[in-house]
């Protein structure tokens, strides 16, 4: 989990709103989901990401699914 302090830390270098992504976190909670439910297959929405290179990195590396944006978007 991503403390008080760095997050007001990175809100004072990067301005406001920001959008932080723990992928400790992330990877934790995915781990448990695959756990309770192996035979689910998890799509992450391209879209409403907007950190996109990593999440790809994340997505490769648990060997889940990212679900492209629609050609209308």
């Amino acid at each position: 989990m991503i403390s008080p302090t760095r997050l007001q830390k990175l809100a004072k270098e990067h301005g406001t709103p920001l959008f932080v992504i723990d992928h400790d976190a992330l990877r934790k909670n995915y781990r448990q989901f695959r756990r309770y439910l192996p035979r689910v297959q998890a799509y992450f929405a391209v879209k409403a990401n907007p950190d996109r290179p990593s999440s790809g990195r994340f997505t490769r590396r648990a060997r889940a699914l990212m679900s492209p944006p629609c050609p209308s978007s």
